[in-house]
């Protein structure tokens, strides 16, 4: 018989769990921290439109706080009837232990504290502590859990608290700036009536358009004397006259 185990890293030690109870593996994406919400639970993040409690295994297991790594991952569980992530280094390997192999953890190293160690899986040269993903959280630990995120009424007035309003559009480069508006008209005192709107210049009046002017006609011309030939008189009538 062998086990089916999901093997992550957490603080340079190997950490197996069972495979049955593993949803799914996702890349570490924005948390929101929720107020009020028990210590080890790092905040909420959004899946596929639902809200994904997650818990920091490294502040649950005492282990020393680090900054997450491209090779973070949240490992998607169901713990005590509840979908939660969990926040671990890597994930290293999906690999079948033969039952034989797996060994209880020694009572030295066990305590009240330590209960979620299920066993040591001895693979080649490497140790991988097994987990008891229901044994993880204690008991006071289960109940603020599920009362933080059980009630969907809770949940939901805890994201809306730390919501931040989507900032305004900023304008495109190169757009021209859009004049402000101008200030509302004051009010009139009561018992006074509004003053009257300023009046508005007329416009220039255009010259209205008529047909164009009939073309004047040529005055008449005036007749041409005739230029008779001067009458003359012959040299001998002119002594006869005189």
């Amino acid at each position: 018989m062998e086990t089916h185990l999901v093997v992550f890293t957490l603080a340079n030690e190997q950490y197996g769990v069972g495979i049955s109870v593993i949803s799914e593996i996702i890349k570490l994406q924005p948390i929101t921290y929720v107020p009020r919400a028990p210590a080890f639970v790092e905040g909420v993040t959004n899946l596929r439109g639902k809200v994904l409690p997650v818990l920091d295994l490294r502040k649950r297991f005492g282990l020393t706080v680090a900054a997450a790594s491209r090779e973070s991952r949240i490992v998607v569980a169901e713990v005590n009837n509840i979908l939660v992530g969990m926040v671990v280094d890597a994930v290293n390997e999906v690999l079948r232990v033969p039952q034989e192999a797996v060994e209880p953890p020694s009572p030295v190293v066990t305590t009240v504290d330590s209960a979620f160690i299920s066993g040591i899986a001895k693979v080649g040269n490497r140790l991988i502590i097994l987990l008891d993903l229901e044994k993880v959280l204690r008991p006071d630990e289960r109940v603020d859990l599920q009362q933080a995120f059980a009630p969907g009424a809770a949940l939901a007035a805890s994201v809306a608290a730390v919501v931040v309003p989507p900032a305004a559009a900023e304008p495109a480069v190169g757009a021209p700036e859009a004049p402000p508006a101008p200030p509302p008209p004051a009010a009139a005192p009561a018992g006074e009536a509004p003053p009257p709107a300023a009046e508005q210049p007329p416009l220039p009046s255009t010259p209205e358009e008529g047909p164009p002017p009939a073309a004047e006609s040529p005055p008449p011309a005036r007749p041409k004397k005739r230029r008779g030939r001067k009458k003359t008189t012959p040299p001998a009538a002119a002594a006869l006259d005189a």
